[in-house]
């Protein structure tokens, strides 16, 4: 966890927008119902990862859908999905 380097950057009066200022990110992970994973990829176990910044879930800057088996894992971006 960065959290202790973004505060003192930001102390500062460093932000993220600067070339060397972090960011503090974070992931919630979700799986999917066996069910809606399979329509979705056509993989039954399936994550869906929500990347946020400042411990605000509202902030999100990526999602992201993991779809695994056996020996693969294969990432799915929104505009990836099955209609």
């Amino acid at each position: 966890d960065n959290y202790e380097q973004v505060l003192i950057e930001r102390r500062r009066g460093q932000s993220s927008k600067d070339t060397d200022g972090h960011e503090h990110v974070h992931c919630s992970l979700r799986w999917l119902d066996t069910q809606v994973a399979k329509e979705i990829s056509g993989y039954e176990r399936c994550v869906v990862a929500c990347y946020y910044l400042d411990a605000d879930p509202q902030n999100i800057f990526r999602l992201r859908l993991y779809a695994f088996d056996d020996s693969i894992m294969r990432l799915y971006r929104p505009q990836d999905i099955k209609k």
